[in-house]
């Protein structure tokens, strides 16, 4: 355990900060348990994999249900104790699709990854600030996850703290509705995002991140994630500082939500939810079997039926609006 502990030290993550202790109890707690980190909600324990040291499955939102369905994500509550953090959570609601992902019902699925490479011998925690590289995962924006990908590979090959995270899709994270709040119709999936952003930022810098040199990156509905961010940079500002855009365009036409209600007027119809006085708490009220399978149902064969909406203070222009405005400006 001493060697480990020293070794974790030589690659620069910071272990069990525990805020109000003193250095002796900080040593000693960190020599107990070398793997543990402090959040600002609770203490994680990751472990050690494939050359990295991984932490799994870390809360950053509360649970969406309830009166929290269709609303804008709230901060994890925090814990006590240690949190187990070596295995990935569910994936967020969806149905399987081409083989590649499983189905799943869990609406308790708002949680995020965090990769540490297990290298850099010789630098201590001060100068160890390495680069942070937060992923948002593919999906037609119905599906996928933060755990399809080999996060151990990214932050090794980068030499970069890796974070992921699970954010509502399809009908529980895209839909408009009217009976939704305007500013954020149709949008709660990126605001998700945002959310597990902030948490990055305010974090990142226990496992060794440099919060002030984070690159936003994803590919296909996760690129295409990273474009509604550029483009909307009142929301964003200060959140990243670098994007990759990966299989995605930010000059996609997007649909604006009143067109895009009309997807979740026939998903509610589907359910028994087309009244419009109450169809907010109707929708609330459904299994998430039934929501999904009314979403199938209602997108039929447009792929991408639960692509972002344009028209809200989460995408408040078009892609080309914003870059022939200076909108999406200022970001390597």
């Amino acid at each position: 355990m001493p060697k480990l502990r020293a070794f974790l030290r030589a690659a620069g993550l910071s272990v069990c900060l525990l805020a109000g202790h003193s250095e002796a109890q900080q040593t000693t707690a960190a020599a107990r348990d070398p793997l543990v980190v402090q959040t600002a909600s609770g203490a994680v324990r990751g472990v050690v994999r494939n050359g990295t040291l991984e932490f799994r499955g870390i809360p950053y939102a509360a649970p969406p249900v309830g009166a929290l369905r269709w609303a804008l994500p709230q901060p994890a509550a925090p814990w006590t104790g240690t949190l187990d953090a070596s295995s990935f959570r569910s994936a967020c609601p969806q149905v399987a699709r081409y083989g590649l992902t499983e189905a799943s019902e869990d609406e308790d699925c708002l949680y995020l990854n965090v990769t540490v490479p297990l290298s850099g011998a010789g630098r201590n925690v001060a100068e160890a600030k390495r680069p942070v590289f937060v992923w948002i995962h593919g999906g037609a924006f119905v599906g996928g996850s933060s755990s399809l990908y080999r996060l151990d590979e990214i932050a090794r090959s980068g030499d970069v703290v890796v974070v992921s995270m699970n954010h509502r899709l399809g009908v529980f994270g895209f839909m408009p509705h009217p009976a939704f709040g305007a500013e954020h119709n149709g949008a709660y999936g990126l605001e998700d995002q945002r959310l597990a952003m902030r948490w990055v930022r305010e974090n990142i810098a226990a496992f060794g991140g440099d919060p002030d040199n984070i690159t936003l990156a994803g590919e296909s509905a996760g690129g295409a994630s990273v474009c509604m961010h550029l483009i909307a940079p009142e929301e964003t500002s200060g959140l990243f500082h670098r994007a990759a855009v990966q299989s995605a365009g930010c000059v996609l036409p997007l649909r604006r939500v009143e067109e895009s209600s009309r997807l979740g007027q026939k998903v509610a119809e589907r359910v028994g939810c087309g009244d419009p006085a109450t169809a907010l708490a109707c929708l609330r009220s459904k299994p998430v079997a039934e929501l999904l399978a009314a979403g199938v149902e209602a997108a039929g064969t447009d792929l991408m039926a639960y692509a972002p909406s344009v028209g809200t203070r989460t995408v408040p222009r078009q892609g080309i609006e914003a870059l022939a405005s200076g909108n999406s400006s200022g970001f390597p």
